[in-house]
């Protein structure tokens, strides 16, 4: 065999190598995929429900403070702030005020992300997300209320 034969044979078992290494990879990710099961859709809106009926519960009773440590006024005060000056949108599932009460009920309790994410029903990721963008948003507002 040639140099130029042995080089045409390299290269062809590289293709075939690069070949084969794209197939696994698609097959790992389809498989990644597909081992996230679904969540059904009556779950999702038993969340939601459950969700909507703390926050209910958290801004319309007269325990508002016990849970967030301010008044229901203060609060929606504060949730304007934080969105018009601070930068704080809803998510796709989570309102300002759910992120709120979460920051809050965190700091005004040192409750850990376990607690919050069993009444809230929500991940420990997405407890977290939602603590560090209240707190970024708070941020956000040090150049409005302090001055050096």
């Amino acid at each position: 065999m040639t140099n130029e034969d042995m080089r045409t044979k390299h290269l062809k078992l590289l293709q075939m190598m690069i070949v084969q290494v794209s197939i696994i990879i698609v097959l790992i990710f389809r498989l990644k995929n597909k081992s996230r099961s679904q969540i059904p859709s009556r779950i999702i809106e038993h969340r939601e429900k459950v969700r909507n009926e703390l926050m209910k519960h958290i801004i319309g009773s007269d325990r508002c403070y016990d849970i967030i440590r301010m008044s229901p006024k203060a609060f929606v005060n504060l949730c304007t702030l934080l969105r018009d000056h601070g930068g704080l949108t809803h998510t796709r599932r989570a309102s300002i005020e759910e992120q709120v009460a979460k920051f809050l009920h965190t700091v005004g309790h040192n409750v850990r992300n376990r607690v919050l994410s069993f009444f809230f029903r929500r991940s420990g990721e997405t407890i977290s997300r939602h603590f560090h963008r209240v707190l970024d948003a708070l941020i956000e507002l040090e150049d409005k209320f302090l001055k050096g």
